[in-house]
């Protein structure tokens, strides 16, 4: 009797699971039909930068392009949406100009991260998924006259927007989890000095704010060398 008790116990967990995985697999089933569905929707234009369909995030980013701006790759947004909800959210802030109501502007992202920058002119330079992260570069023109490029990831769980550095050049390693860092520290005077680091793509705000006023003052004590070596007094 026993025996027989167990043997029937094993045969509903055994149902069980295979009905709970026929329901998964119809729900993910459900989410690539939907994300089909929305991207025949998309212009050409709007080009998808990353996609994750699982258990846990089902959602698309792509481009916004701005006809009005300038080449290479000019954007108004990075876009997302949701293949859950059909909710979709403008993931980067807008220039002061802008900014309407409670939408996130550059101004204010730049007093939340104690930064100066006020940007617009927004290009499109590279991304990569790792992870929960979708890292972005962006290049842009900011109000002190300057040209620069802005990293950011994009936690994809919740579509928060995280600021890691500024930059020039951004190369991803997905397999390793870093990204390998170049800032030019000399731009004006058309000087090839470089600030070149490695990066982890799994950092904490924290982290990231520390390593910028770190990174801030080696370039400080290179440009300060720099003069020193090359400038006539």
């Amino acid at each position: 009797m026993k025996k027989a008790l167990k043997m029937a116990t094993l045969l509903l967990c055994a149902a069980a699971m295979m009905t709970n995985c026929n329901t998964a697999e119809n729900k993910m089933a459900q989410f690539e039909k939907k994300a089909a569905e929305f991207k025949a929707t998309l212009d050409p234009s709007n080009k998808i930068i990353a996609e994750r369909i699982d258990t846990v995030v089902q959602k698309v980013f792509y481009l916004v392009p701005d006809p009005e701006g300038s080449d290479p790759n000019p954007i108004k947004n990075i876009e997302m949406h949701d293949y859950a909800t059909n909710g979709a959210l403008n993931i980067l802030p807008l220039p002061i100009s802008e900014n309407i109501g409670d939408e996130l502007s550059y101004a204010k992202l730049a007093k939340e991260l104690g930064t100066e920058f006020n940007c617009f002119n927004l290009q499109y330079r590279d991304s990569e998924l790792i992870g929960d992260r979708l890292f972005v570069l962006i290049h842009t023109e900011c109000t002190f006259d300057t040209e620069t490029a802005l990293l950011y990831y994009i936690d994809v769980r919740d579509n928060s927007l995280h600021y890691v550095a500024e930059c020039d050049a951004a190369k991803f390693d997905k397999t390793n989890g870093t990204i390998e860092i170049n800032q030019q520290l000399l731009k004006q005077a058309g000087e090839d000095l470089d600030l070149n680091y490695s990066l982890s793509a799994s950092l904490s705000d924290e982290e990231y704010a520390a390593n910028r006023k770190e990174k801030e003052e080696t370039g400080k004590q290179m440009v300060e060398k720099w003069m020193e070596e090359n400038v006539e007094e």
